[in-house]
């Protein structure tokens, strides 16, 4: 699939799409920022967008923006082997 990404907004759309066709199916996926805010009852990767800061300029003038981006494998602590479920989902990402 393409995508025509010009903005970290649509890079997200494009990663929680991709992220739900190619993982676990029921994978819930949320903002870091709703962390205490929903409940976690299954596997579910929070996206954080943790560091953004212009880059080197481009040969044409354009910075080249950079973005660090965590996403965190959560298991809730009441599944069986809930932390290597969780270490298995941060391989799979």
């Amino acid at each position: 699939m393409h995508y025509d990404i010009t903005t970290p907004s649509q890079y997200h759309t494009a990663l929680v799409e991709r992220l739900r066709v190619n993982l676990v199916e029921g994978l819930a996926i949320e903002s870091y920022d709703e962390w205490g805010k929903v409940e976690i009852t299954g596997p579910t990767i929070l996206i954080q967008w943790e560091d953004g800061y212009p880059g080197q300029r481009q040969n044409d003038g354009r910075y080249n923006h950079q973005f660090m981006l965590t996403a965190h494998c959560i298991i809730p602590k009441g599944q069986p082997n809930a932390l290597l479920q969780a270490v298995d989902l941060a391989a799979e990402v």
